[in-house]
């Protein structure tokens, strides 16, 4: 029987637990206070506008820059009474982001998380355990505040789903609801599989259909490799696994029948992609569409199986746009010689600016650096720089890694400046994020220092190399 598929965010299980509902006073004005507008004494934290939701609490006046979730990615918002009678908020987590939950809650074992709405803090109870459950509960001293609070937010997360749909058909069935039916909707609905579904929709190029009659040799093929991996001695060099006749025969196959990539994006190289293989499916991905990103660059600095899960999604987009162009005869780019021509250019380009790369080459990218400069697409379209860029990029950080020591279980770099290395500011602050990212990750217990093929130093797994 003939299958179709369409590759799409991936569920996730949901379990139940809950918080204690500790407040203290004192962290950025605490939620005690009578006004419910909060303060802080911390210069640096006053100047930084956060976005309403939950975050870790680092300090008596500082909290984390990044939030754990957002109002965005809550679902079934509802204001209700505890059993004391005060007025809380509840509300469960997207589906798409309780491992993330989970993950950070159980960072911050023995400390307080804060639950932030227009820069003040309302509720910051203290994490006993690892919270595996999606279920929340906003609750404050202030409770009286709480039902305003609560509209607020209900809005705001109704905005953020008509944003989304602000480009739909008028005449399509959500239209037809009366605003206040389009609200209670809009409660329910889940942001990041409507903001998906509305992408499949307006960015079909970004998206792959595809059918697949027997999956019987693919099926064989990958097993094979799987059953060499384990044998082979993770010691050795990338370069050897890519050598051998089970992988050439495995790669070979997916060249020629593209469709059954998206059933390697459903396997096991995808089970440990900061190991050896993201650099297989590097390798498979990158030698059929060379244009195509790195994943590696996409995962490198997630530490939750959320956070990963949508940053693969978002590589497989590019691949899937990169495989669209080359739909028409299954050949193996667009048949569109222009574009053809435009990608060989871009290769050329890169390959001759690393090639002539020495180690006195000043370094910078053609735009200011971040992920957008380094993407194939970015919000301006088409990157026609990412290639160049990348080696820009790479070959940057390799001379910052020179500089990377381990001090008790750490990541040390001695350097103080961009002339140090020889690169742009920018590029260089970029940098010195990417090593502060890998120290968050090996805080989490889960990751260690490796040295790589270069003998330079960088993190992955703890159980990279194992099944």
């Amino acid at each position: 029987m003939k299958q179709y598929y369409f590759l799409f965010l991936m569920s996730i299980s949901i379990a139940s637990c809950h918080t204690s509902q500790k407040s203290a006073a004192g962290i950025i004005g605490g939620a005690d206070g009578p006004t419910g507008v909060y303060g802080t004494n911390n210069d640096d934290q006053a100047l930084i506008h956060r976005e309403n939701g939950w975050y870790h609490v680092l300090s008596t006046d500082s909290l984390s820059a990044k939030p754990i979730i957002t109002v965005k990615d809550m679902v079934g918002l509802k204001l209700e009474k505890d059993y004391y009678g005060t007025y809380a908020i509840g509300g469960r987590i997207s589906k798409h982001k309780t491992n993330k939950w989970a993950h950070e809650t159980e960072k911050a074992i023995g400390k307080q998380i804060a639950f932030v709405y227009n820069d003040s803090i309302i509720s910051n109870p203290q994490i006993n355990s690892r919270i595996e459950s999606s279920t929340f509960m906003i609750t404050s001293l202030s409770d009286k505040k709480l039902p305003d609070i609560y509209k607020s937010i209900m809005k705001e997360k109704s905005d953020s789903i008509e944003v989304i749909f602000k480009d739909w058909e008028k005449d399509s069935l959500y239209y037809k609801l009366s605003p206040e039916e389009r609200d209670s909707v809009n409660m329910g609905i889940d942001y990041w599989e409507a903001k998906a579904w509305i992408d499949m929709s307006s960015k079909p190029d970004e998206h792959y259909w595809y059918s697949i009659e027997d999956s019987s040799e693919y099926v064989r093929l990958e097993k094979a490799l799987e059953d060499e991996l384990e044998k082979t001695n993770y010691n050795s060099k990338t370069s050897d696994y890519m050598k051998s006749h089970t992988y050439k025969t495995y790669k070979q196959y997916l060249h020629e029948n593209k469709d059954y990539i998206n059933l390697m994006f459903q396997g096991f190289l995808f089970n440990n992609l900061k190991g050896v293989h993201g650099y297989l499916v590097d390798d498979i991905i990158q030698s059929k569409y060379p244009s195509a990103p790195s994943i590696r660059s996409y995962i490198d600095n997630t530490d939750n199986e959320d956070d990963e899960r949508f940053a693969v999604y978002e590589w497989q987009k590019k691949v899937w746009f990169l495989m669209n162009m080359a739909q028409e005869n299954n050949t193996v780019m667009s048949d569109d010689l222009k574009a053809r021509e435009k990608i060989d250019k871009m290769m050329e380009k890169a390959n001759r600016y690393r090639e002539s790369i020495t180690d006195t080459t000043y370094l910078q990218t053609t735009i200011e650096m971040s992920y957008s400069a380094i993407d194939v697409l970015n919000s301006n379209g088409y990157n026609n720089d990412y290639l160049y860029n990348q080696v820009v990029y790479l070959a940057a950080l390799d001379r910052a890694r020179k500089y990377l020591s381990e001090q008790d279980g750490k990541l040390v770099c001695s350097l103080s400046t961009p002339e140090e290395i020889n690169v742009r500011k920018d590029l260089y602050d970029f940098i010195l994020d990417v090593f502060k990212q890998w120290n968050e990750m090996l805080n989490t217990g889960s990751y260690k220092i490796i040295k790589d093929e270069k003998g330079l130093l960088t993190v992955a797994y703890k159980n990279y190399g194992n099944k």
